[in-house]
């Protein structure tokens, strides 16, 4: 948890790819907190006959299971960004079955949030085991 500074003395303090890694994952929460304000008031769950769209249901489920994840991933729970990665690329699938024209776009524009995010955490989580074993040794 220590950083250094450019003269080589050791200060305390949060590291920057941690600041970095949690507020992209708060940005990502709040991200997926409108996507499902979207999901559910705009309509999207029924069609025009109003049957229920089940392909939106699928991806409304996918951003909760990742918006869990993602906190989860937060607190430091192991393989929950994993989860988190898994839930943001499978949420960009769907929601590009999903889409009428530029599917790819719209799979970048649903997922990329979480996958970046769970990326991060990843990358966070990675850093402090190894910090960790090397205080160990």
């Amino acid at each position: 948890m220590s950083t250094y500074t450019h003269n080589g003395q050791v200060t305390a303090g949060p590291r920057t790819l941690t600041l970095v890694a949690n507020t992209v994952g708060v940005l990502a929460f709040v991200t997926g907190i409108l996507y499902a304000r979207v999901f559910v008031s705009d309509g999207m769950l029924t069609t025009m006959d109003g049957q229920t769209n089940w392909r939106c249901v699928h991806a409304l489920l996918m951003l909760v299971i990742t918006l869990i994840a993602l906190v989860l991933a937060w607190r430091g729970v192991p393989y929950a960004e994993l989860v988190t990665i898994v839930g943001g690329v499978s949420l960009g699938v769907v929601m590009a079955t999903v889409a009428d024209n530029m599917a790819w776009l719209t799979a970048i524009f649903y997922g990329s949030p979480f996958v970046i995010a769970g990326l991060l955490f990843a990358v966070d989580h990675a850093h402090d085991e190894m910090e960790s074993a090397e205080i160990l040794l």
